[in-house]
């Protein structure tokens, strides 16, 4: 049997599905701003009124995911580098970043269907010719639920979300995204706890200190 939830925000109610609650919840656990997005889609996904309701939704779509890539994606591989040099020599492509946050390559299925759904985010969330009709209101939905899926898989449930930590620690030290991110993702105490059990890399220590993560509780 299918189930929903009702979820409160501000004025209005939205009807949200288990599977939406779980992502919803897992964006929250990266920041207010990116869950809000997402609940702000799902308003417009159930609102048949809105002209330019495809429009719309290409626009958070692009949102969230491109918030998502710069935080699971160092700052380190903003940019590729000569092997020789060190010097940067281009900048890193869609499909790269998606592959980088990852930890994949680019024969990775998921990579490769995260990236296929991401293209058509730019199609749709940009005007077509202001003399045409506008877009059919239904024309991204289908894009919308398969990036529901990919949401899913990223951050809708507990372990993918250990599986995000994994990937983060894997940089030998963190972004300035992924410390403004920290206290969300780490505030239930057993991610916290996973968190620091699986820390290994000493470059990572000062930048915590300074954000107030080894601060003695007075007594």
């Amino acid at each position: 049997m299918h189930h929903e939830n009702t979820m409160k925000n501000t004025d209005k109610s939205v009807v949200l599905t288990p599977k939406q609650i779980d992502i919803y919840n897992g964006l929250k656990s990266i920041g207010e701003e990116i869950a809000a997005f997402f609940l702000d889609g799902i308003k417009i996904l159930n609102n048949n009124d809105l002209e330019t309701k495809s429009y719309l939704l290409a626009h958070i779509a692009r949102e969230i995911e491109g918030g998502l890539r710069d935080i699971l994606v160092g700052r380190e591989q903003s940019v590729k580098k000569c092997k020789e040099c060190g010097q940067p020599i281009e900048r890193v492509s869609h499909i790269d970043f998606i592959c980088n946050a990852l930890g994949v390559n680019r024969e990775d299925p998921f990579a490769k269907r995260w990236h296929k759904i991401a293209k058509e985010f730019h199609k749709y969330a940009h005007r077509h010719g202001p003399w045409k009709t506008p877009r059919e209101k239904s024309e991204f939905e289908n894009i919308w639920n398969d990036f529901e899926e990919i949401l899913f898989q990223l951050v809708g449930t507990y372990y993918n979300l250990l599986d995000r930590i994994d990937h983060i620690l894997k940089y030998k030290k963190p972004s300035e995204g992924v410390l403004k991110t920290l206290p969300n993702l780490l505030k239930p105490e057993a991610r916290h706890s996973y968190f620091f059990r699986k820390l290994q890399s000493p470059y990572w220590l000062n930048p915590l200190k300074d954000n107030g993560y080894f601060v003695s509780s007075p007594n």
